[in-house]
């Protein structure tokens, strides 16, 4: 999604910024999984497109969350500070967009869920063979 915003290169960014993607938020019933990480980081992403193609100029408008139970450490609160924290450091930073980085960062993190895939799967063959033992 990225580099198709580079290459449409807008004037201006705007984010509609909703934050019940998150794992602990009971409104996708389990089926998206975000952390506060992964909003700091797609914001840092959008921010340094923005820095790239347009100026800088970025708006962020907050939709919300649903889990909001346990006031500024719940799930929602942390994920709003998180994007909060990204668009000022990204406009402080006016790091732009590296086409290179997001490639090898993409890969990276493909060969991450590779591994751990991996993983869960020889921990349920063990699982399986203890069962039948």
């Amino acid at each position: 999604v990225l580099p198709s915003l580079l290459e449409f290169d807008p004037d201006m960014i705007f984010i509609s910024a909703g934050f019940d993607a998150h794992r602990k938020d009971t409104m996708n019933f389990g089926y998206v999984g975000m952390l506060e990480e992964d909003y700091e980081w797609i914001t840092e992403q959008l921010v340094k497109v923005a820095n790239t193609c347009c100026n800088g100029r970025i708006v962020s408008a907050l939709e919300g969350g649903y889990k909001i139970h346990g006031g500024i450490v719940s799930p929602f609160a942390r994920s709003v500070a998180s994007h909060v924290r990204a668009l000022v450091d990204g406009g402080s930073s006016r790091e732009l967009y590296d086409k290179d980085e997001a490639e090898w960062e993409s890969q990276y993190e493909k060969h991450m869920i590779e591994e751990k895939e991996k993983k869960r799967q020889m921990k349920q063959a063990r699982a399986a063979t203890a069962a039948r033992e």
